[in-house]
């Protein structure tokens, strides 16, 4: 095979290495200045393909906008399950309803003697765990409060009174002892 013109003038010494290498720099100096050839206008399809591509990131973004919410309400709903298996007391003994108002509905949770007295000091809470309800203690309540307040469903501040006075039946004491 015959060498290249550069490998010919090395082997004779006619040039040096570093002249090589010089040249080869210059060489690529001028491929750099030189003003490259202007693009043609696109053409209408072209157009159109640009501008379908553009509409498909967009609903490519937002379809990976969605997963991704998706995705964070799910791990939220899995740290609240989580928070709530551990946390929540047991009520398998509960003989006294507590009722409290749903979505305008009044909905009843058995629960022990002390801990409706926590419900209505408000020292526990009320919670929604997955279709039914469960009760957990104030401290929790309020960590599930951060993450998603429609999942706490009772939770007092001591504050508000327990019985709302009618002004119309003043008169009429209802009986301390008298359950429902």
């Amino acid at each position: 095979m015959s060498k290249s013109l550069k490998e010919q003038l090395l082997a004779a010494g006619l040039v040096k290495p570093k002249q090589v290498t010089e040249a080869k720099q210059q060489q690529r100096k001028q491929a750099r200045q030189q003003p490259k050839a202007k693009a043609a206008p696109p053409t209408p399809a072209q157009l159109e393909a640009q501008k379908a591509a553009a509409e498909k990131a967009a609903r490519d973004k937002e379809l990976n906008r969605q997963r991704q919410a998706e995705r964070e309400r799910r791990a939220i709903i899995n740290q609240l399950e989580q928070i709530i298996e551990a946390q929540r007391l047991s009520t398998k003994d509960g003989e006294t309803p507590f009722r409290f108002v749903v979505k305008s509905k009044i909905k009843k949770i058995y629960v022990t003697a002390d801990q409706h007295a926590a419900l209505v000091k408000g020292t526990l809470g009320v919670v929604r765990y997955k279709e039914a309800f469960a009760v957990v203690t104030r401290e929790t309540a309020e960590r599930i409060a951060e993450r998603d307040a429609r999942t706490v469903l009772v939770l007092r501040d001591g504050t508000e009174p327990d019985i709302q006075e009618d002004p119309d039946y003043a008169d009429y004491k209802v009986p301390d002892d008298l359950m429902w």
